[in-house]
Order: C-alpha cells, then structure tokens, then sequence
C-alpha cells in the first residue's frame, strides 16, 4: 500500500485542478488541504497561470512517492487536452532522463531537467508559462516572496 500523500491547493477552481482533485478522490489513501502547513503538506498544487494548458509535475519525491497514482493522472490530463510535463532540479544526464522514461513507461511525455535551478525562470526561458505546478518542494520552483507563491497563500517558507 501507497504512503498517504497530502496535496495542497488554496486557489481558485480551475478544470486541471478539478481533474487533480477527481484522482485524489479516487485513490484510496491520498487528501487534500487548503490549510498551509509546510510540515504536514507533501504535494503543492499551485495555480500560475490560467490561460496555460501546461501542468508541470516534479519527478523526485511527488512523482516518485506514487508512480501508479501520477501515471493515470499523466493520462487524464492528457486525455483532457491537457500538456503534463516533469520538471526536475535533476541535471540534464542521458542517464537521469533514461531513468525517469523507465520509470514512468511512457515517451510522450516532456522532461525539463533544470540541473538545480529555478524551475519557474528555467521553464520561462525556453518560452513555457505553467497553469499549475505539482511539487513537493516549492522553492525549487521560485524565490521566496514570489508572485507565484503569494497567490498561492504561501508568504513565507518554512523548511521541510
């Protein structure tokens, strides 16, 4: 059996966030929470920009705690018009890159490894705007104080 996950979302409802509900729904140990609480959070779900259809899914440590769960949500989304992509601090590596398709069993999927830089800046140089980002570590994604991060509820980090 799965680990609990708990996923946090605190924004406004939107079609991508409503299929990644749906999947917490269905699955039999994950939950939601609108409450912010850095250590008891696993999985932020957070609202960037609307009129994207891309959601971009962290590898270590979200996708990873439960493969199964994230490959039928791949699934949904892209079976919804939806564009998942993994975003990873990993570095670019034919073997990290190897790794994740093995691990997922899928090529159609998009992996941006950032090498450990910030995932938000990093993806917005190659021209790409996220609608919601799934990630167990949200400053990896942008600074502390960020727009994205202040309209998500989240004012200041605590580590975890």
């Amino acid at each position: 059996m799965q680990l609990p996950i708990t996923f946090y979302y605190q924004n406004t409802y939107t079609s991508a966030y409503e299929l990644l509900l749906n999947a917490i729904q269905q699955s039999d140990c994950h939950a939601l929470t609108k409450q912010y609480d850095a250590f008891s959070i696993d999985v932020y779900a957070l609202l960037d920009k609307p009129r994207s259809k891309i959601v971009a899914i962290d590898w270590d440590n979200t996708i990873t705690a439960d493969i199964g769960f994230y490959q039928q949500l791949i699934d949904t989304y892209q079976q919804k018009g939806w564009t998942p992509i993994i975003c990873t601090l990993r570095a670019p590596s034919p073997e990290n890159l190897a790794e994740i398709r093995t691990a997922l069993q899928r090529d159609d999927i998009t992996i941006y490894a950032t090498d450990g830089r910030s995932k938000q800046a990093f993806l917005k140089r190659h021209k790409i705007n996220v609608h919601l980002w799934l990630d167990d570590y949200f400053p990896a994604i942008c600074k502390d104080g960020c727009t994205l991060l202040r309209q998500n509820g989240i004012t200041h980090y605590a580590t975890h």
